[in-house]
């Protein structure tokens, strides 16, 4: 079978605004795709038929009613085993789109990608509860080879989303195109749909002329970057790892700050702690960074963004996903469970303190069951209890 490129567009749109930008896509000729969250979370339809795409057995009946080829099915049920619950529907999805590609030889050309993202590799949208990672459609991706070497632009409309450039060549090998954001990506409705116009514009046939002033002037057309083959990554960022590392240095006492409570975050988009946060961004983006020191970083970055966003988010939804915990092992010390949803973080701290000086004396199971709920996650805010789609 002869296989054709197209510039039609994959549009992997995990939040709810995404229709709006396919819409907006439509509007200028564009061919879209668009993948959304199901109206029942991994569940997938095909020809009459439904799958439940979190159980192994269904996964591989629907792969074998996609007609992928028996020594792919595999990568495919990789990625549906790894996936989070929540997300097996969008990935089902794209795995029909795909299947339906390579059958046909008519392929997609471009993809956009379209969620909540802080640069950690992770995807998320703001309805639906999962998480889908860059892993996850690196495995999916390997199931449809032709598809993965006819992709040769990529949009991602997703903060930070510079941090994995690197890893989409290695995904869809003959890409020429990418942009993506240092930074804060514009809303739908506050600037991405422009966005999405001009990358558009830009990657029609054959022609290329991507770059990232084409943003310039835009709301938030200064977060825009863009790599190609020949250039590379262009961010407009100016700052060289020296500086980087002595601002960040000089912020840690910030850092420190917000972190025991004695300042508190007023707008989570600006101030002294965003500021921190946006050196470490830039400093993981820096290709001379050490291996030691990026690992440090990336801690530092995902401890960060958690505070940013502690009073605004994190606390409530923390209080509400373990409250049962909390109430059991306050009970077995006999103590009342604060209301940490209310609680501001310097008051947080020092109820944590109180607890653990009184589980420390009674030693109860309940309590040092909720032990590491409170400082691991309550207070260190590890992401093993505050996940990246709690921000």
């Amino acid at each position: 079978m002869r296989y054709r490129n197209t510039d039609a567009i994959v549009l992997l749109g995990l939040n709810p605004t995404a229709p709006d930008e396919a819409r907006a896509l439509r509007s200028f000729g564009s061919e879209v795709m668009l993948i959304t969250d199901g109206k029942r979370s991994d569940w997938i339809s095909v020809d009459g038929q439904a799958f439940d795409l979190a159980d192994g057995d269904q996964v591989a009946a629907f792969l074998r009613h996609l007609r992928v080829p028996e020594a792919r099915q595999e990568y495919a049920a990789q990625a549906f085993q790894s996936v989070d619950r929540d997300m097996g529907d969008e990935l089902g999805h794209l795995a029909m789109v795909w299947a339906h590609a390579e059958r046909s030889g008519i392929i997609p050309g471009r993809m956009v990608i379209s969620g909540e993202h802080v640069g950690s590799g992770m995807f998320w949208s703001r309805k639906a509860s999962g998480i889908l990672r860059v892993s996850d459609l690196a495995k999916l991706a390997r199931a449809f080879p032709k598809v993965a070497n006819a992709v040769e632009d990529l949009h991602m409309s997703a903060c930070q989303s510079a941090n994995e450039v690197f890893s989409w060549p290695k995904i869809f090998p003959q890409l020429k195109t990418i942009w993506a954001y240092a930074g804060s990506c514009p809303g739908t409705f506050a600037g991405a749909s422009k966005h999405l116009a001009i990358w558009d514009k830009a990657t029609r046939g054959p022609a290329r002329k991507i770059g990232r002033m084409l943003a310039q002037g835009t709301r938030k057309g200064n977060s825009v970057v863009v790599w190609t083959p020949l250039g590379g990554l262009v961010t407009g960022e100016v700052s060289d790892l020296p500086e980087l590392r002595a601002r960040i240095a000089a912020g840690n006492a910030t850092f420190d700050e917000y972190f025991e409570g004695e300042a508190n975050v007023a707008d989570p988009q600006s101030g002294p702690l965003r500021d921190y946060y946006n050196w470490l961004q830039e400093a993981l983006r820096h290709p001379d960074l050490t291996y030691g020191e990026r690992l440090t970083f990336e801690r530092r970055r995902d401890t960060t963004i958690r505070l940013i966003f502690y009073d605004a988010q994190i606390k409530v939804r923390f209080a509400d996903a373990y409250r049962s915990q909390i109430s059991a092992g306050y009970a077995s010390l006999a103590l009342a469970a604060p209301d940490l949803a209310h609680l501001s973080r310097k008051e947080a701290v020092l109820a944590v303190g109180a607890f653990e000086s009184k589980a420390d004396r009674k030693r109860a199971d309940a309590a040092e069951a909720l032990r590491p709920l409170l400082v691991e996650g309550l207070l260190q805010l590890a992401p093993r209890y505050i996940p990246e789609n709690w921000i």
